[in-house]
């Protein structure tokens, strides 16, 4: 099917859903998404007349990914391993070693929002072998000041971003102790033991964001993200990562950036941009993997609709819609058009079971605790 008989497929599901919706309730929540599927339907025509029908079929969401990047999916990785790694069988000690760390204000599951909470016990089900901790605040100090004495300063700032902290700290359980981190959001779905297995033991894991991301909103091809990482302690890459954080921070930049955005500054953007300058360099490099891995699903709160629009005109004004990186945003805005009638169907009150690829080992629901527009929603979970 091409980009073009897709994108036609797609607009009219969203035709069908919104003559559904118009016998309904006009709830807010209902109107809004109404005007999301207004916004997209312009996207869609103009979509049309934007890609060409002839060179589009060269880019399906499933194949274009891999040729941007060098990511893999886990299927390649494990033939790849079973080829290269058969004398290593016995080697345990560049394992990764069965822990699992998370982070909250408090390690009491009572005062932790339900759905963390149950994800949290799901973590220790399906890896039963696997030793888990909630680091809370005071855990961040006292490891802090044992073992990265020069960050305690930077991390005692009562006026750095939360967020911030966290992801510095993330970094450094990686790299003293390893194993496994996600975010209290992360759903597992299947045994981290089996992943690491089938890619025959790496001594790093990283997962890419949904194309729609890296795409729609920073407008790169790829985005690594930060909500699992999965690592042997000390590998080289967390300290490259720590060491390129404390010297933004601590060398003027923040002076004229009081205000820095934490997905550039620690977060994904950060971790993307030090892992492709470094990654061939490194002893051990990073296995990069495809997004459906672990973030199989988009932030439905990232307005990637309007995004589409906002892209899209800018390249028909540019004169560059019939380009590669055209019918990529096309592919990327037609998922984001799936996903919304799949909330449209929610909204309708009715059940719509997640559906996983094969390849999914864990799914990110993009909470963002970090957020305020997201603090009320959150505490209703309590």
């Amino acid at each position: 099917m091409t980009t073009r008989d897709g994108i036609l497929k797609a607009s009219l599901v969203v035709l069908v859903a919104s003559v559904a919706i118009t016998l309904l309730p006009r709830s807010p929540h209902l109107v809004s998404l109404q005007r999301d599927q207004q916004q997209l339907e312009k996207v869609l025509r103009r979509m049309e007349e934007l890609v060409p029908s002839s060179s589009s079929s060269s880019s399906s969401p499933s194949s274009s990914s891999s040729s941007s990047s060098s990511a893999r999916t886990v299927e390649e990785e494990g033939r790849i391993a079973s080829m290269k790694r058969n004398d290593d069988e016995d080697d345990e000690e560049e394992r990764i070693p069965k822990l699992l760390h998370f982070t909250w204000k408090t390690d009491d599951l009572s005062a932790i929002p339900k759905h963390f909470r149950d994800f949290h016990l799901r973590w220790k089900e399906v890896n039963p072998t696997w030793d888990a901790k909630i680091w809370t605040d005071d855990d961040i100090l006292v490891l802090v000041e044992r073992h990265y004495p020069k960050w305690l300063r930077i991390m005692k700032r009562k006026l750095l971003a939360p967020v911030v902290k966290a992801d510095i700290f993330r970094y450094m359980l990686m790299d003293r102790f390893g194993g496994v981190y996600a975010d209290m959001d992360m759903e597992p779905i299947k045994p981290m033991e089996e992943l690491i297995r089938t890619l025959g033991y790496p001594t790093c894991i990283l997962g890419q964001e949904p194309r729609e991301h890296a795409l729609l909103l920073e407008e790169q091809e790829v985005l690594v993200c930060n909500a699992v990482l999965v690592s042997v302690p000390g590998h080289p890459l967390w300290q490259e990562v720590l060491e390129s954080i404390y010297l933004r921070m601590t060398t003027g930049w923040m002076k004229y950036h009081p205000n820095p955005n934490p997905v550039e500054l620690t977060g994904p953007k950060k971790l993307t941009q030090v892992l492709e300058a470094t990654n061939e360099k490194l002893s051990g490099a990073c296995e990069l993997l495809e997004p459906d891995v672990f973030y199989p699903l988009a932030d439905n709160s990232a307005s990637l609709d309007k995004r589409c629009i906002s892209l899209l005109k800018r390249m028909d004004h540019q004169g560059r819609g019939d380009s590669e990186r055209a019918r990529k945003v096309a592919n990327a805005c037609g998922r984001v058009l799936r996903a919304l009638e799949k909330q449209i169907q929610r909204a309708k009150g009715l059940q719509v079971e997640p559906e996983y690829p094969d390849a999914t080992y864990a799914v990110h629901h993009w909470t963002h605790t970090w957020i305020s527009r997201h603090k009320k929603e959150l505490q209703s979970h309590v």
